[in-house]
Order: C-alpha cells, then sequence, then structure tokens
C-alpha cells in the first residue's frame, strides 16, 4: 500500500489554493446572486406592467355599468325629437363662438403620455414652464346631491376615489365599501363633477385582507397636462357667457339664456370621439352626446350657483316609450322647485338655431314623462314648470285662438311659435277620436295658409315643424311658390 507524506510548507499551499479557490467561488455565487435578483425585479415591473395593461384593457371590455365610455355608447342614443320654436324675447344675445381647431386626444391612460417625458435627459416641449395649477381649483362645486345622496361608506368611496383620481394615482386603495357602493361613488364623482373629463372607468380587485377592501385601478384618458390646458380653455371660453348670464336678474332667465346659447354653439355628434361624452365636447369642440351636453348645462349652473343634477334614463320624442333609448339630460333647482331641461331634445328640433326650440325648457315631471323615463327614486321630484309657451301667450285653447295669432304674427315676422292645448288633438264632444301627427300638422297648415292669402300678396312657402307628444310646433314662411304638402 503506498504511503503519502506531506510537508508543513506543502499543506500551508495546499490550504492557501483552497481558500482561493473558496473566495472565489464565493465570490462568484454571490455575484450570481445580484444578477439573478436583479433579473427578478425587471421581471416584476415587467409582470406589473402587464398586470396594469391588462387590468386596463379588461376595464374597457367592462359593461356600462363599470365605465363611462360604455355609457357614452348608451347614453348617446341619437334623440327622437322635432323641430324648434320660437323665443320671443331674448334676455340676452349671444352670438356663436369659434370652433376648436383640433380636438382633445384620446390616449387611453395617463402614463402612456408621460413615458417619454420621464426619460432622463429628455424635456418635453411642450411641458409648462410653471407648474400647472391643481385640478381640484379648477373645479367648481355647487350641487353636492349626487355625494350626498350616498350611504356612508360610499361616501367615504367617493372621497377616495376623487382624492387618489384628482392626483393621477395609478392604484387607489379603497376601504369598508362593498362593490356595489364602489361603483356608486364613482358615478357620483363622474356626473356630478363635469370637470372631471379625463375619467375613462376603472378596474378593481379586492384586497386579501376583507373582501370590502378594493385596490382600485383608474383608466385615465387623457394626461394631466392635457387636461389642465382643457379646463382652462373651458374656462375662457365659457367666461364671457357666464358674465353676461351673471348680469340677468333672474335664476329662470340664467336657466333659458345657458339652454340657449349651448344651442347655438353645439351640434349634435356621435362618433368614436370619446371627448364627446364630456363637457369639453361641448364647451370646446362644439359636438358633443347627450351625457357631453348635460355635463355643459351643468358646468355653467355650478358657475351660476344655480343647483344642478346630470339625469341618466331612457327618453323617445315621438312618446313610444317602447322604442326609448338610454339617454342623459339635467334637473335644475329655481325658486326652491325642481324642473327638467333637455338640451339635446331642444337642439335636435331647433332648425333655426336663432329660434331654439323651448319644448323641453323648465318642465315638470308629469309634463316630460310623456317622452321620458327614469328612477324617480334616485331623483329629487320635479314639481315646478316654467310654463314657456304659456307665459309668453304663446299656449292656444281653440282653432280660431289659433287663427288670430297667426293674423298677428305670420306675416310681420314671417314665423309663429305656440303650443296646443292637448284637447284639440281630440275630435268630437266625448274626444272619440284623436288627430294623426299628419292631421294635425294639415290642419295648422290650412290655417297659416288663411291667414297669409289675406295679408300677403305674391307666392309664399310654408313649413310647419314641431313636436307631437308636447303638441309644440312653429311655422316659418319663405318666398316662393305655395307647398301642395307639407
Amino acid at each position: 500500500m503506498a504511503t503519502y507524506e506531506f510537508s508543513s510548507d506543502s499543506i500551508k499551499n495546499m490550504l492557501g489554493r483552497f481558500a482561493k479557490a473558496a473566495d472565489g467561488a464565493v465570490k462568484g455565487a454571490k455575484a450570481a446572486l445580484r444578477e439573478d435578483a436583479e433579473q427578478e425585479r425587471v421581471n416584476e415591473r415587467a409582470r406589473r406592467e402587464e398586470e396594469r395593461a391588462a387590468l386596463a384593457w379588461r376595464c374597457r371590455e367592462e359593461p356600462a355599468a363599470t365605465r363611462p365610455t360604455a355609457a357614452k355608447r348608451a347614453v348617446g342614443t341619437t334623440p327622437v325629437a322635432p323641430a324648434a320654436a320660437r323665443i320671443e324675447a331674448k334676455p340676452v344675445e349671444v352670438k356663436p363662438v369659434a370652433r376648436a381647431a383640433t380636438t382633445a386626444p384620446s390616449q387611453p391612460a395617463a402614463h402612456a403620455a408621460t413615458a417619454v417625458t420621464n426619460q432622463p435627459g429628455h424635456r418635453d416641449q411642450r411641458a409648462p414652464l410653471h407648474p400647472a395649477p391643481s385640478l381640484e381649483s379648477m373645479v367648481k362645486t355647487a350641487c353636492a346631491f349626487e355625494r350626498e345622496r350616498l350611504s356612508e361608506a360610499a361616501r367615504r368611496a367617493y372621497d377616495e376615489l376623487r382624492k387618489g383620481m384628482f392626483g393621477y394615482q395609478e392604484r387607489i386603495e379603497v376601504l369598508g365599501a362593498t362593490g356595489e357602493e364602489l361603483q356608486e361613488a364613482y358615478e357620483a364623482l363622474r356626473y356630478g363633477t363635469p370637470e372631471a373629463l379625463w375619467l375613462d372607468g376603472f378596474s378593481r380587485r379586492r384586497s386579501a385582507i376583507s373582501v370590502r377592501n378594493w385596490d382600485v385601478f383608474p383608466v385615465y384618458r387623457i394626461s394631466k397636462d392635457e387636461t389642465a390646458r382643457l379646463l382652462k380653455e373651458m374656462a375662457d371660453r365659457s367666461e364671457p357667457l357666464l358674465t353676461a348670464l351673471r348680469a340677468l336678474p333672474s335664476d329662470e332667465q340664467r336657466v333659458q339664456a345657458a339652454h340657449n346659447a349651448l344651442i347655438l354653439n353645439c351640434d349634435y355628434s356621435d362618433t368614436d370621439d370619446l371627448v364627446e361624452a364630456t363637457a369639453a365636447g361641448a364647451l370646446v369642440n362644439g359636438k358633443a352626446l347627450c351625457l357631453g351636453i348635460s355635463l355643459a348645462f351643468k358646468y355653467l349652473m355650478d358657475r351660476l350657483d344655480i343647483p344642478c343634477i346630470v339625469v341618466r334614463g331612457n327618453a323617445n320624442g315621438s312618446g313610444k316609450m317602447e322604442d326609448a333609448g338610454p339617454h342623459a339630460w339635467n334637473l335644475v333647482q329655481v325658486q326652491g322647485g325642481w324642473s327638467h331641461v333637455d338640451v339635446t331634445y331642444d337642439l335636435s328640433g331647433s332648425s333655426d338655431k336663432r329660434r331654439p326650440f323651448l319644448t323641453y325648457l323648465g318642465l315638470s315631471d308629469a309634463q316630460i314623462a310623456s317622452t321620458h323615463t327614469w328612477d324617480t327614486d334616485k331623483y329629487p321630484a320635479a314639481a315646478r314648470s316654467f310654463d314657456c309657451y304659456r307665459r309668453k301667450g304663446r299656449f292656444v285653447c281653440s282653432w280660431d285662438e289659433l287663427a288670430g295669432l297667426f293674423d298677428l304674427t305670420l306675416a310681420r315676422d314671417r314665423f309663429c311659435a305656440f303650443q296646443l292645448d292637448e284637447r284639440l288633438a281630440h275630435t268630437g264632444a266625448t274626444g272619440e277620436r284623436v288627430l294623426s301627427a299628419e292631421e294635425l300638422r294639415r290642419k295648422i297648415f290650412d290655417l297659416a295658409g288663411a291667414s297669409l292669402a289675406s295679408s300677403m300678396t305674391g307666392k309664399f312657402q310654408l313649413s310647419v315643424t314641431g313636436s307631437n307628444s308636447r303638441h309644440v310646433y312653429h311655422v316659418a314662411v319663405a318666398s316662393g311658390t305655395l307647398a301642395p304638402g307639407l
């Protein structure tokens, strides 16, 4: 059997080599661990970005109850409303404003707009030289109805959502609320704050701690700087109108003048532009859905300190409620009483915007119920009516009275707006038959033609348009050949 002898020097050298090898192995292991940890952090960041993107995309596919973009489609149904009626005494003359040359971009989230500006060494040339004002400072809250109607837990959720969403936070922690209360809080913020035009829905995830705790991931359609720019432009464009409105002697006149101004300066539009569902669509771009028009009207009322609510329900201007579609309009409080105002329906009927339709200005619940439905338990009762046509002496109770009104106005003004008593649509002593829309218009046309034949010479042309459900009509006279029909 062979034996080996080791000297003390050889043992020292061997141990030294072993120590160096062990030290190198330890250093290599540490370096590998550092590389693994760094790679894990990179993977975790990528996973979180993918999760946020997936959450945002799922939010865009959620139903209308969760997303205002879906609500835009739902509340953006083209209104079925007829023609306009004239306002005889305008309290203030409002001239059309210049349209914006461009519309606001509709990117899905704020971080998408700021990703480039956060790169080292890069300076966004569009960034303001001075810090932009806070979004809260650009909001005017004159009506707390939406928040006050919430439960205590939903109010806390509302406050947390408002704080986080106004700060463009990517994740907001909401504690002690059910999923339904969370949704109600968001809707109260969205529809009660017309300035919150950057909100585009949210997704949510339950916290592992409690089923009533949530991680909320908002979706922002535009960047914070773009939001501030749009809010400033809204304020600048609306201030001359607001100055004129404040000079009027009563809130009712202010409501009517704001109603007329939106009709004059805005068109109904239903495209893929998300801004159309915001107040900026109506006030800046001059094109909006019914929701955008309603939010714009509330924006003006808030700055006049007139309580105003955006109502969400269903409507059909023909009165066939089985065919009603989702719609948005307003409730305003004047002299302690609530009234309905539907600017969109009056806009759709105003073929001549200089003579805006007043059919849906200041109606009670009973008056608007023929064309609109809504959750009456959710909104305050509206018992007050402006009675626009009655107070202007344009409410007609007999056909002889209408003939006399035509004699006074048609030849002189070439226009006459009026509202018929509903009983005139019925024939017979007991009203056994109801005149059709065509028959009513033919009767109005014949009376107008007879009046003009005795007061005008030459050839002329008549047009009769109006709302059959509300029995509001206007008759216009133009030169030309008398039309054989309507």
